[in-house]
């Protein structure tokens, strides 16, 4: 959202702003333009603010309906406190007074006459309006400036609506969206009228007995024939058009004019709604139910017969069980999106007559709701599953999805109970064997979970549930199991030739390589997953992946892109029910933003996963939660608590709480001990790492040991970190080795070597936006003696000059002999005259006097 606080408004809040220039305040009429409870109070609220700080003098009122016949109401407001003077003259002296005045009326069409007319004759500057888009034409005059506020996207208003305090989530947060039909006032008076979880899904007579109150007196004031009409729309399932409301109401053509010029309904195209989404649930729910079975059925009569919205119509005038009706809303209900599908399958499972039909039902309209992320859902359709006792009517598939999803709530624990007690119920007299596929489904299940949790009692049961059920191989999911089984051993890379593919491998392979150390491959066994995923439309159906994936990009230095994910993924959040997915985004965009040191947002992040997750049941996510806050405590400067963050993340064996093939605690914890004075506690955990399982385990091994041990081999260990061809793989690690390599050779009394390693390391630190990070490289690249680059004037010409021939050239162009600057940089005078005469080449130059006079009084940074 842009810093206007205002949802999909920018291009609005932009003209706005632009017209709000101080040296051009000749008369002019700025209209918004839009529907009620579009936002345009809110727009008029902010260009009053904007006017205010450029300077304008803001003169403001609202039109009211009971003040429309009091002569002067609308003055009264503009020039409060009220003058003594009679109003006509005050208002043309303050409308006439120098400076920039900028008059501000909300509701236009509701303002008095006397005020209009004082307005038309006494205006010389802006004023801005609004006005309801069905009064427009009648109240402003010709060339006015017209802004309009379309609804705001799904997004948008997904994201509005996400962001209100105690709003259910789910099923209740999709019907909420698509009775607000993206309009800001009505999310937010829908949110507050229904804050239980099924409020809005379940209309009782308590719960609505509000928002009846309301509006009983705008509805009963209503002509006989608008209240019929009224009462249709109210009844509207779906996107219902205009001429199908109007042919289900005969006569209501004559009534349509009336009830649009009330404002009590609205027509967009073709579409004929309620002004405000609590008036429809009113005028619906004061109908006896015999009478809103009518209005479904009116509704029916003029659709086709078979399809979707034809049989929901009938379904929902239904009240007893009916097999044709429920066969009917299963057909209609495959074509339908996922949504559509799931809730028009639990009414057919409803409907039904048979228990064996029900469970069938109930079992499809999981997974269908399981597609769309709805957590809370699927758990309700797997209960009325099981409360049909229907033997045989379980699948294995039903009994994965249903764990699977209770997982993504963040409740590893009873995830696995209900695997546990699904497999018990699949192995009950009465029930089919379990195939081999079967078998390996709802292994993999308890193996997702158990990655998720990490605990080892959950790898205790999946290796119990292994050992009871008849695993076929070889399958990609049968080793990815064994890797979950033992995650510390070294593992050796799995492709994919080495087993039959099927569409769904691209993660299991990703999981596979991040087991064998290769995060590359990884990375691009996801993003095809998530290109997979894109196509067909929902990139929430594996939230499993996404940490991973966001943390490998990171480990790459894709910062920039891992945040443009993590902003999408929010935004699928918002409508879907995905618990668990919203708290690790927020845990890798925290670490993300504590790295490039925005430490207030990284803390902000944080807040959500601390308070809501159970995470000592969720090890994956208190890991890179703990890594989140122990960078923030980094980046602040407080060693200390940065090293208790990290030094928590491994046991008392040395290996960390959770198996992380990548070594991002020891990272960590070989960045900060120092800094800490906590090197002799932090090579405690070294011994864990004697063989390590990985090329990156081995590479940032020796850089820990060169670290925290020193010593002799520290050279040679620290070359072996910087050096490796595959090094670069992964970005961090390799900047953070040469920056700790260039620091021990600054120690060693070597400046040049230290500055070529300690600019590579700021230069690419500098790429990933880890402020902090760069900050101590640039100071340690600064304490080698190197030229400052803002000491340098800007000069582009001197860029060509590596760091060390820029210190070089800094000295010689203030005078110092060779000599003089080999002894301050302590290096022989030979090295110094070899850097001077490739510098002299690139600049063009051919002697000190013309150094110095093209790098001029530049000075070396101490």
């Amino acid at each position: 959202m842009a810093r206007h606080g205002l949802l999909g408004r920018d291009e609005q809040v932009k003209r706005l702003t632009e017209s709000l220039d101080p040296g051009r305040c000749e008369r002019s009429v700025t209209a918004v333009v839009a529907p009620r409870g579009r936002g345009t109070s809110a727009l008029l609220d902010l260009a009053a603010r904007l006017a205010a700080e450029r300077g304008f003098r803001v003169l403001r009122a609202a039109g009211h309906a009971d003040e429309r016949d009091l002569p002067g109401a609308g003055l009264h407001q503009l020039l409060r406190p009220a003058p003594g003077a009679d109003l006509r003259d005050a208002a043309r002296a303050a409308l006439g007074r120098d400076g920039p005045v900028l008059v501000v009326v909300d509701d236009l069409h509701l303002i008095d006459d006397f005020t209009a007319g004082v307005l038309r004759e006494s205006l010389t500057g802006p004023l801005l309006a609004g006005v309801p888009a069905h009064r427009a034409a009648g109240v402003l005059p010709p060339g006015a400036t017209v802004i309009t506020l379309d609804r705001l996207t799904e997004d948008e208003a997904a994201t509005l609506l996400a962001r209100l305090p105690g709003v259910p989530r789910g099923r209740a947060r999709l019907e909420m969206l698509r009775r607000a039909r993206g309009n800001p006032r009505a999310i937010v008076e829908l949110a507050a009228a229904f804050p239980g979880e099924d409020d809005i899904l379940r209309l009782t007579p308590a719960r609505t007995l509000p928002v009846r109150d309301r509006y009983a007196a705008q509805l009963s004031a209503l002509p006989a024939g608008v209240l019929r009409l009224a009462r249709q729309v109210s009844a509207r399932l779906g996107d219902e058009n205009l001429a199908t409301v109007l042919g289900a109401v005969p006569g209501s053509d004559d009534h349509l004019a009336a009830a649009l010029d009330c404002g009590l309904l609205e027509r967009h195209g073709e579409q004929l709604c309620f002004a405000e989404p609590l008036a429809a649930i009113a005028t619906y729910t004061s109908c006896p139910a015999t009478d809103r079975a009518e209005l479904h059925r009116r509704f029916a009569a003029m659709l086709p017969p078979g399809s979707l919205p034809y049989v929901r119509h009938l379904a929902a005038a239904a009240t007893e069980p009916s097999e044709p009706l429920a066969a009917m809303l299963e057909q209609g209900a495959r074509r339908a999106p996922h949504a559509d599908q799931a809730a028009a399958l639990q009414r057919a499972a409803e409907l039904s007559l048979s228990p064996a039909d029900a469970a069938r039902r109930y079992a499809a309209a999981l997974t269908a709701a399981s597609l769309i992320g709805q957590t809370g859902w699927v758990h309700e359709l797997y209960t009325a599953l099981l409360e049909q006792d229907v033997p045989g009517a379980l699948r294995a598939a039903t009994v994965a999805t249903a764990a699977q999803m209770k997982s993504r709530t963040g409740r590893q624990r009873e995830a696995m109970d209900v695997l546990a007690d699904g497999v018990h119920r699949l192995g009950l007299p009465g029930m089919p064997p379990l195939t081999g596929p079967d078998a390996l489904l709802l292994a993999s299940a308890a193996a997702q979970i158990t990655q998720v949790s990490a605990l080892p009692e959950h790898r205790a049961a999946l290796a119990d549930l292994v050992q009871r059920l008849d695993l076929p191989e070889p399958a990609l999911l049968r080793r990815a199991i064994e890797v979950t089984l033992d995650p510390y051993r070294p593992w050796p890379m799995t492709t994919a030739g080495d087993h039959d593919q099927t569409p769904g491998d691209d993660l299991t392979l990703a999981y596979l390589a991040e087991a064998a150390g290769d995060s590359t491959t990884a990375v691009r066994h996801r993003e095809r997953a998530l290109a997979r995923l894109r196509r067909n439309g929902g990139i929430v159906a594996a939230p499993e992946m996404w940490l991973p994936l966001l943390m490998g990009l990171g480990d790459q230095g894709r910062y920039s892109e891992a945040m443009t994910l993590i902003a999408e993924v929010r935004r699928c959040c918002a409508i879907t029910d995905l618990p668990l997915l919203e708290l690790e985004i927020d845990a890798v965009g925290s670490l993300i933003s504590a790295l490039r040191g925005d430490v207030t947002r990284a803390r902000a992040l944080a807040e959500p996963p601390w308070a809501r997750a159970y995470l000592h049941e969720n090890r994956r996510l208190h890991y890179f939660l703990s890594m989140t806050v122990g960078v923030a405590a980094f980046t602040e400067g407080d060693f200390a608590a940065a090293y208790q963050h990290y030094r928590r993340l491994f046991g008392d064996d040395g290996r960390t709480l959770y198996p992380d093939s990548g070594g991002h605690a020891l990272l960590g914890l070989t960045v900060i001990a120092p800094r800490a004075d906590r090197r002799d506690d932090a090579a405690r955990v070294l011994p864990a790492y004697d063989e390590p399982a990985t090329t990156r385990m081995r590479l940032l091994v020796e850089h820990a040991r060169a670290e925290l041990l020193g010593g002799e081999p520290a050279e040679e260990r620290y070359r072996t970190a910087v050096a490796d061809p595959a090094a670069a793989t992964w970005a961090l690690d390799h900047a953070l080795a040469r920056l700790h390599y260039g620091v021990w050779l600054r120690r060693q009394r070597r400046p040049l070597d230290a500055r070529e390693q300690l600019s590579a390391a700021l230069l690419a630190l500098e790429q990933f936006g880890a402020s902090a990070l760069a900050a101590i490289a640039r100071g340690e690249v600064k304490a080698t003696g190197a030229i400052d680059d803002e000491a340098l004037d800007g000069r582009d010409v001197l860029r060509a000059l590596s760091p060390q021939q820029r210190t070089i050239v800094a000295l010689a162009a203030r005078g110092l002999r060779n000599q003089e600057i080999a002894a301050q940089l302590l290096v022989s005078p030979r090295t110094v005259g070899t850097h001077l005469s490739q510098a002299y080449h690139k600049l063009g130059v051919r002697s000190r006097r013309e150094l110095s006079a093209l790098v001029g009084p530049a000075s070396p940074s101490r």
